[in-house]
């Protein structure tokens, strides 16, 4: 996208340090139609570097008076120029700082800024004290060659859906995981509309707390039963600023049509969302860093697949569990690994069966949920048909089937008997 006009105004100033007492400054206070000499000075240069190149600004000296201001919109990402507010201080305390967005390292965000070390320059800022991201509303919005109306020509109620891991975990138990109609990674969905004639097209969707994002139909739906017109995806409700627990089910979403971003018209509409999802800059997406792809695993009620989130959760229980088993087929209980000489050695515990500990953890869990002597850890509980189910089939494959199956139970249920005593109401 082009440099927008402010910015490149307040380049021209880098290097610019103030005299004793603030001196120096007179010509931003005069372009922002604002402050005085010994207030902090970096909603002046802002101020006056839009309102040098035709924009209005706040016309205030308070840093954060960008802040939910009528004439400016927030922004779901940051873009070079706009307009980012942050707290000094503490959140709640109104004292804050402001500058130009002009890209980001390991240290925070790069603000080209007013009153940095006493002048003008691009200094890193935490993320951690970023409040926002703003941009005037009389301009053309990032990766738009003209302004549009202001009025959005759409509007409905709306809903999330599909699956995502970023600052919170978004998980849809109506969804198949990566499953719609553009065929792209949740991370690189954005909304929904019952037409498949405009999938793959882009649009300017204003959330209810009036946040603007750019985002790109990769799906098809809500069907026209649920009274809702637009789906927002997990990854694009996190961009709004929502959380699971907070997203305004069946508030009115509004949009309207937009060119795809510059930076990836020339691609297809799939390689446009993947190209578009890494471009974004305020959260890395899950399957994009080091440590490879995510799998979000619904979290229902079924007791196989909570099963596998604890095991992937923590991969240590698979030891244990390997070794309840040789415990089972052998009745040895294994030796107990050294410890190093220089930690103390913790008193004994006694033993307590629990999720994850093994297959006779399992048993002896769901036996525990069915006779309310301890609470299920997820949901509603598992049943323990459904248990059972899953345990002796697992049983047998992994004790063999030597002694039969009586005497694997005989095993298996003697240690259960042994072990039950040892739990205890939560």
């Amino acid at each position: 996208m082009t440099e927008p006009a402010w910015l490149t105004k307040a380049r021209t100033y880098i290097g610019f340090h103030e005299q004793p007492g603030n001196r120096g400054i007179e010509e931003f206070i005069a372009l922002a139609h604002a402050g005085a000499l010994g207030d902090p000075w970096c909603a002046i240069f802002a101020n006056g570097m839009l309102e040098a190149t035709g924009f209005p600004g706040t016309r205030s000296p308070a840093a954060r008076s960008f802040e939910d201001n009528e004439h400016f919109v927030e922004l779901a990402d940051p873009v070079p120029g706009a307009i980012t507010t942050m707290w000094r201080g503490s959140p709640s305390s109104g004292s804050g700082h402001v500058g130009f967005y002009v890209g980001e390292d390991s240290r925070g965000e790069l603000l080209l800024a007013g009153n940095q070390s006493d002048q003008v320059n691009i200094e890193p800022q935490p993320r951690k004290r970023i409040t926002g991201h703003w941009w005037p509303a009389s301009a053309p919005l990032p990766g738009m060659a003209s302004q549009p109306s202001p009025d959005f020509s759409q509007s409905g109620k709306g809903s999330w859906y599909s699956q995502f891991s970023g600052c919170h975990e978004w998980v849809d138990r109506g969804d198949k995981p990566n499953s719609n109609a553009l065929g792209v990674p949740d991370s690189a969905q954005g909304v929904s509309f019952y037409n498949r004639d405009t999938l793959g097209k882009w649009f300017d969707v204003r959330a209810p707390n009036g946040v603007i994002s750019i985002e790109q139909q990769t799906d098809i739906g809500p069907a026209p039963h649920t009274g809702r017109t637009i789906d927002i995806s997990a990854a694009a409700a996190e961009r709004f600023g929502y959380a699971p627990d907070d997203f305004p089910t069946d508030s009115m979403f509004a949009w309207r049509p937009d060119d795809p971003p510059a930076a990836v018209a020339g691609l297809t509409p799939r390689e446009q969302a993947v190209k578009y999802r890494d471009l974004r800059k305020e959260h890395p997406m899950p399957d994009t860093d080091k440590g490879g792809p995510i799998t979000v695993i619904p979290h229902d009620d079924d007791f196989f697949m909570r099963m596998v989130q604890y095991f992937i959760a923590h991969p240590d229980a698979i030891q244990r569990v390997t070794a309840f088993a040789a415990y089972v087929k052998s009745g040895k209980e294994p030796e107990p690994a050294p410890k190093p000489a220089t930690r103390p050695t913790p008193p004994a515990q006694p033993s307590k069966l629990g999720f994850g500990t093994g297959i006779l953890g399992m048993i002896a869990a769901a036996l525990g949920w069915q006779q309310g002597v301890i609470a299920a850890p997820v949901g509603e509980g598992a049943s323990l048909a459904s248990v059972l189910s899953f345990a002796l089939p697992l049983a047998l494959s992994v004790f063999g089937a030597g002694g039969g199956l009586a005497g694997i139970l005989g095993k298996v249920g003697g240690a259960l008997l042994k072990g039950m005593g040892g739990i205890k109401s939560q």
